[in-house]
């Protein structure tokens, strides 16, 4: 299993990076290329991601400890785990720390790809943010 890490700062405080990351009904705005739409259905969140798959997506989020956990997969029931935190800068901005983890039965190479468009992703938060 392989594990992705990347980080960005924003001059924007950890508030703000924490209210708009932890909307579900926000990750079609930042998270372009895994998510092109999101729609509630009840008390749950389908997307769709730029290939036309659609997945189950939930946030488990604690303002408090900068902590998002973002989780998405086939089934309410197989659901992949992508932790995030949000952290001050001490400085008044804040960090964002967004950690991809390789899934089961994923390959290294689709894992790879996939890691490639969240330095992007992170660009788009701050052009929101900032």
């Amino acid at each position: 299993m392989k594990i992705h890490t990347a980080t960005a700062q924003y001059k924007a405080s950890p508030d703000t990076v924490f209210k708009l990351v932890s909307n579900p009904e926000n990750l079609a705005k930042w998270a372009k290329n895994f998510c092109s739409s999101i729609k509630k259905e009840g008390d749950d969140f389908i997307i769709t991601t730029p290939t036309g798959d659609e997945l189950f997506f939930s946030i488990e989020a604690n303002q408090v400890l900068g902590v998002i956990d973002m989780l998405a997969g086939p089934t309410k029931e197989m659901l992949w785990k992508f932790p995030t935190r949000i952290a001050s800068n001490n400085m008044g901005g804040s960090i964002f720390i967004f950690t991809n983890i390789q899934m089961p039965n994923q390959s290294d190479d689709e894992f790879a790809a996939g890691c490639v468009p969240l330095a992007e992703e992170l660009e788009i938060i701050r052009s929101l943010v900032d």
